[in-house]
């Protein structure tokens, strides 16, 4: 029912299009969070005031994570709202494992639930980059670093080969994509909770050891 093409639709290609280019924002803000302050001589004026390496990293961390998820809310507010203002409301087809017909009644709580899932993990690539940041003097290099281990992780992620089968429950890339089990007309939320836990699992590995790497360093 409604308009074949609509805002639902259309979100849903942008979605899936931007997915690739929403962690590069994400990398070039928090890949400078702590690099860019060693560069600019400020982290050694910080850290020679009453101001624990801990609650440094923490701040930062959170900082982040509020970055990222403003940024998930703006992406959410243009994508859909500017959607559904432009094109209407209509069912969604989609072509998940089969063809998916979800009706627009039961549309909007999926792309909330694919906003939030996608938010933490885009937490989950802000970590990694912090830690980076966190061994380096200029923004460069956590920030080529953390793309070329995303572009990597996404190869891995994406061959069959068996050499790999071990590998991938390790590493961030294989779950980016669990939101589309959303837009299947049954989802598997079981499945994506624990996804979005595997992915909070990493984000809090990442922090530890960048606590623990800073705490240390020189």
């Amino acid at each position: 029912q409604g308009n074949l093409v609509n805002g639902y639709l259309m979100t849903y290609l942008v979605l899936n299009f931007l997915w690739v280019h929403i962690p590069l924002l994400v990398v070039i803000v928090t890949g400078d969070l702590l690099s860019g302050e060693a560069h600019g001589g400020t982290l050694r004026l910080i850290l020679s005031r009453p101001v624990s390496r801990s609650s440094l990293v923490s701040a930062k961390f959170i900082a982040a994570f509020v970055y990222t998820l403003i940024l998930m809310l703006i992406f959410a507010l243009f994508s859909l709202g500017l959607g559904l203002l432009l094109f209407g409301k209509g069912d969604l087809i989609v072509i998940f494992e089969s063809i998916n017909i979800i009706p627009a009644g039961d549309i909007l709580w999926r792309f909330m639930a694919a906003i939030a899932y996608g938010t933490i993990a885009m937490i989950s690539i802000a970590s990694p980059s912090l830690l980076l940041s966190s061994f380096a003097s200029n923004s460069l290099g956590p920030i080529l670093s953390t793309m070329a281990i995303i572009i990597l992780f996404t190869m891995v992620s994406s061959f069959d080969f068996s050499i790999f089968t071990y590998v991938k429950p390790f590493l961030i890339t294989t779950y980016l994509d669990s939101w589309q089990m959303l837009f299947s007309y049954t989802p598997a939320i079981q499945s994506l909770l624990t996804d979005a836990a595997v992915l909070l699992l990493h984000s809090i590995v990442f922090y530890l050891l960048t606590l623990l790497l800073f705490i240390r360093k020189d």
